[in-house]
């Protein structure tokens, strides 16, 4: 137990370094990301079960229903802890997505800003829609809006989305920002061919081969706006992608948009089970996902550590990771808490990387 409360008051130091709370906020704080890498699941019962003291389970029960229930976690403050743990400091890719679900009569749908890691998404803002379906354009912009008040449009290397994420106001309010874009688009918009006949955007690509990218030739407009356009064919499918510049590379980059698709099933089914949650209040899944993204960033800063300095992932013959570096990096933080791995000054260093030292 001595060993265990000591590995608490060191995350405390760690967290109190970029989040502003009092003692018993950090010391609720250090336990729930502990007790989350343990168990491995948003259910307050198990989560309860892993807290550390002499307090019974219902009472740790009753205390995460109340951080939940009564207090808010600063979004600017998490998000540039995120961006700090991951030490993110050039410029990056940020791709944005929904996530959604339904529990009961109510639905869970999660507008969603992650930064690009490492082939993953670090979730860094999010905005609870109480709605079922897509996002619309000031939802985008309020989200976006939000994010230029902590990070600046010269950090952003680019921002991807699928084929939610288009449209007239929604493209030109990123050409107004001067934020580069690579969005997917859909087959059935109307673009304009040379000879300025609007055609569905799929035909001008019917001619290539499969897997083939094309660019068509300069801009054209697609909503009464100047992009690129770039798409190849695959399987009964077209990939059409809308750019402001570099065309050449659109869809190579464009492919880190599945970062944030990698993302949310760590987060769910191959992660913390985000779906496990039986919170009904909107506001309330929001401040859980804060909790979640404290452990998430965590997870994936040490499983980058570890790859680097400890033991190499495998690779396998088509390129991909044998065990992704969230996974590699939960697996050790769930070891350490468990007990069952005893260098004391690696589990030291681990914790530090809270605080990026």
């Amino acid at each position: 137990m001595p060993l265990i409360q000591s590995q608490i008051r060191l995350m405390m130091s760690c967290l109190a370094q970029h989040l502003p709370m009092n003692k018993a906020r950090l010391n609720f704080l250090a336990n729930f990301v502990r007790a989350l890498c343990v168990v491995r699941s948003v259910n307050f019962v198990e989560l309860a079960q892993a807290f550390v003291g002499d307090a019974k389970n219902e009472s740790c029960y009753k205390r995460i229903q109340r951080f939940i229930k009564e207090f808010v976690i600063d979004p600017v403050a998490l998000a540039k802890f995120c961006a700090h743990v991951a030490n993110i400091q050039d410029q990056f890719v940020i791709s944005i997505d929904r996530t959604n679900w339904k529990y009961g009569k109510t639905n869970i749908n999660i507008l969603t800003i992650g930064i690009v890691y490492k082939n993953v998404a670090v979730p860094v803002l999010w905005l609870m829609l109480p709605k079922q379906g897509n996002s619309n354009t000031s939802e985008r912009i309020q989200l976006i809006e939000q994010f230029l008040t902590i990070f600046t449009v010269d950090q952003i290397e680019f921002i991807t989305g699928d084929r939610e994420f288009i449209g007239k106001e929604w493209f030109t309010y990123l050409i107004s920002k001067s934020i580069h874009y690579n969005i997917r688009i859909k087959c059935n918009e109307k673009a304009f061919t040379k000879r300025m006949k609007s055609v569905p955007v799929k035909n001008l690509f019917r001619s290539s081969r499969p897997f083939e990218p094309k660019i068509l030739g300069g801009q054209r407009k697609l909503w009464g706006v100047d992009v690129y356009i770039v798409g190849m064919k695959i399987v009964n499918d077209y990939v059409i992608v809308a750019t402001d510049s570099k065309p050449e590379i659109a869809l190579e980059q464009y492919k880190k948009r599945w970062s944030i698709e990698t993302m949310f099933g760590f987060l769910k089914s191959k992660g913390f089970n985000f779906e496990a949650t039986h919170l009904n209040k909107i506001e309330r899944v929001g401040k859980l996902l804060a909790l979640m993204s404290i452990a998430f960033v965590w997870a994936c800063v040490t499983g980058e550590w570890h790859n680097r300095e400890i033991n190499p992932i495998k690779t396998k013959k088509h390129g991909r990771l044998e065990k992704s570096i969230f996974r590699t990096g939960l697996d050790i933080l769930r070891t350490i808490f468990l007990g069952t791995k005893t260098n004391y000054f690696q589990i030291q260093h681990v914790i530090k990387l809270l605080s990026c030292t």
